[in-house]
């Protein structure tokens, strides 16, 4: 996997929904997911001792480089949490069929046992 294609799709998505004044869509994330993914496994990476026998230039600049990628991704996670906030405060509309507005109105909706849908089988 490409972490830095995930990059661009989750930013894509949520600049998208901002744009549309939509609450952020499934795809954003899905591709948020995958990046945190990514960034964990890069994390396991960097704990595992995959430098035995790298050249000492080598294993500098590949570190680094996955130290960027792992802060890319936390900043991202950020900047989502971030358009969800803006996205929730300013009341942006569901895009998305099925979706609700929040998970506020999901609690008051299904307050009691009698109301959920799985009881009404």
């Amino acid at each position: 996997m490409n972490i830095s294609v995930e990059f661009g799709k989750c930013l894509k998505e949520i600049a998208s929904d901002i744009r549309k004044m939509s609450r952020p869509s499934m795809s954003a994330s899905i591709h948020l997911a995958s990046t945190k993914a990514a960034s964990k496994e890069l994390q396991l990476l960097l704990e595992s001792s995959w430098w035995e026998g790298v050249d000492l230039l080598e294993m500098t600049l590949t570190t680094v480089v996955i130290l960027l990628l792992i802060d890319i991704a936390e900043y991202l996670l950020k900047i989502s949490e971030t358009a969800d906030k803006l996205a929730s405060l300013a009341h942006f509309k569901c895009m998305e069929l099925g979706a609700l507005p929040s998970v506020v109105t999901r609690v008051s909706t299904y307050d009691s046992p009698m109301n959920h849908p799985a009881t009404s089988l």
